[in-house]
């Protein structure tokens, strides 16, 4: 996963049974303060696609939470841990 503020953002998940989704969203993201905001569109190799929000995002050094809204997901809560830090 990506976050640029100034380009965009890219995400790519894979759920336990093998289905791929990529989150993209073009940029600047919103920021409040040390909090972000991340609206635009997903697709799944299963064939869903649609609109996400990821609200409340607080970005730290080894990763990233907040809030996750989308197809069928009415709240849920999301997270991600970087792999290396440069």
């Amino acid at each position: 996963m990506t976050i640029d503020d100034s380009n965009g953002f890219v995400m790519d998940t894979r759920a336990p049974d093998g289905t791929t989704c990529r989150y993209t969203a073009p940029g600047p993201v919103e920021q409040f303060g040390e909090l972000r905001r991340v609206s635009g569109n997903f697709s799944c190799s299963d064939g869903r696609a649609d609109f996400f929000v990821m609200d409340n995002v607080a970005v730290q050094w080894d990763g990233f939470t907040g809030s996750f809204t989308g197809n069928g997901i009415t709240v849920g809560h999301i997270e991600g841990v970087r792999t290396q830090v440069n």
